[in-house]
Order: C-alpha cells, then structure tokens, then sequence
C-alpha cells in the first residue's frame, strides 16, 4: 500500500525559517479504488473505501495501530504484540475444530494472489527496465515469479518527495514481513511459506516505494494497487493518532466485534 505547500506556508517558510522546521510536511497517495496512503515522517495511515478498519504504522517506534471506525476502538503495539495475541485467537478458535472446519478456516484467511506451499517458494524477482511516469512519478518495473510462474508485477519509485516521507525503507521492509510471516503461520503454514516473507521480496521493497502492483491467480491478472494522484500536503501528527474518544481495547476483542 499515496501519500503530501501552500502560498501562506511558502510565504511563512521564507519570512520565518525556525517556524518552518517545526512545521508539518507530508504527502498523500491516492489509488485508482479511491483508497488514501497519508505517508509523513515515517508515519502511514491508509484508508481504504472498502475498510473500516484503517491501519496506522509508525516505523521510528515500531508501532502499528487498528482503528475501529464503526465500534470507535483502537489496538496499538508492536508487530510482535499484534502476532502473538492472533495467533493466540486463531489457536483458541480452532480449539476443538474438525479437520474440515480447520481447512475451512484457512481457506477464508486466503488471500489473493498469495501461493502457499508448506516449503519455501522459490522467488525470483527481475528488473524489467523504466516503468514510464505514474501519478508523475518515475518508475522501475520489476516482475516477480513464485516457482517458475508469474506472481507479480511492480512499479517501484524512488522520488525524492516520497522517499523524504518514507524515512527507511528497510524498517518498512521489516516491518511488513515480519506481518507476513504471522500471517502465514497463522494459516498454519511455516513463518516463510509465503513469497512475501522471503529476502528476495524483501530486498524489492527496499529499492524504492510500490505505486503500482499486478498480481496473478490462475493467470488472471488482479491490480492490488495503483496510484493516480499524488498531493503534497502539511499533514499533522494528529492525523496517525486514533480519533479523541475512541476505546483502546485488545486485538482479540476488536476483531470479535468486527466479525
């Protein structure tokens, strides 16, 4: 899963340096689907038209918070945090479960696009050439194969405006596997059995940030993402902060308020 002056900020900036470097600055991502990636000082927030679950990532402190909109609760922790207490759900749940209940279960937490094999995948991840201007912004397409067959494809940009937000793409990387591996045992499956836990995934998301991703299923092509707008925008600390009365409540408890 885009992401960030004005005359009177321009205008202040000039008139006032030591105002200015307190001030915020940011930028939007905004998908074909309508969805919003806010991106500012190593912070995301992505809303997305079909969720009201927005998820906020907060890459210096290694934070990942779930807003609740419909139930007005939040979760925040750590990934490690979040992992343990769903895998802790997913064990309590399958407590007891027949075979064919169990397989059901999985099969309900798959996900698009994702192969899943108990060994891990071979990936191999190629470098296609320029990917052209999206939103803007230039692109390197690159194609990712699972085992031979086509996976994904990805347009990754490296512009300094996004880059500037982002922080480390490498604490990004980190953080999105180590989500990925949860979620792979979580499907009862080994921590590496996903291709997007592997380093050769990890080492394409540390080359720059996704603006478009294709994926395959059955040779069908699905499109994940794609960018079409991107905004420069002063964007506040307060916008990766859950909403003023929203109830801090446990991952186990919003997810069984959400089902």
């Amino acid at each position: 899963m885009n992401r960030f002056l004005r005359p009177g900020f321009l205008l202040l900036f000039l008139m006032a340096p030591g105002l200015a470097a307190n001030s915020q600055a940011g930028v939007v991502l905004i998908d074909s689907g309508g969805s919003q990636t806010f991106i500012s000082n190593g912070k995301f927030k992505e809303i997305s038209t079909e969720d009201d679950q927005p998820m906020i990532l907060d890459l210096k402190n290694g934070l990942v918070t779930m807003l609740d909109n419909r139930q007005e609760t939040y979760v925040k922790g750590t990934v490690d945090q979040f992992c343990s207490e769903l895998l802790a759900m997913i064990g309590a749940a399958m407590q007891g479960m027949s075979a064919e209940g169990k397989a059901m279960m999985q099969q309900s937490m798959n996900m698009p696009g994702q192969q899943k094999t108990m060994s891990p995948p071979k990936v191999r991840v190629t470098r296609v050439g320029s990917g052209g201007k999206i939103a803007g912004l230039s692109t390197t397409e690159y194609l990712v194969t699972v085992n031979g067959e086509k996976y994904e494809q990805v347009w990754i940009t490296d512009d300094k405006s996004i880059m500037k937000e982002v922080g480390s793409l490498n604490k990004l990387a980190d953080m999105m596997t180590k989500m990925t591996s949860c979620l792979g045992q979580g499907m009862g499956l080994g921590a590496s059995s996903l291709p997007e836990s592997t380093s050769q995934y990890q080492e394409l998301f540390k080359k720059g940030f996704p603006v478009k991703i294709i994926s395959y299923e059955g040779g069908m092509a699905v499109v994940d993402s794609n960018v079409t707008k991107v905004e420069k925008r002063s964007i506040s600390d307060q916008e990766f902060l859950p909403p003023r009365g929203f109830k801090k409540v446990s991952f186990s408890e919003m997810m069984g308020g959400s089902m």
